[in-house]
């Protein structure tokens, strides 16, 4: 689940900043402008703020042994 995440995640972010994208995977830019470009997209932003923790909670609260 979580590597369909990232798979969708970053197909999600070449589609809407290819730029971006290109120029770190090409090593023009570093890997920090991703986050840079990330906060300066509203959308984008909500997407990872969101899907993160819900992608985290669905992975790891099925395997607490403890509900208490």
């Amino acid at each position: 689940m979580v590597v369909f995440y990232v798979l969708f995640a970053a197909a999600i972010f070449w589609y809407n900043e290819p730029e971006a994208v290109e120029g770190v995977r090409t090593g023009e830019e570093p890997v920090w402008e991703l986050f840079a470009v990330l906060g300066s997209n509203p959308e984008l932003l909500a997407i990872f703020a969101i899907m993160v923790p819900a992608v985290v909670a669905a992975v790891l609260l099925p395997h607490r042994p403890d509900w208490r």
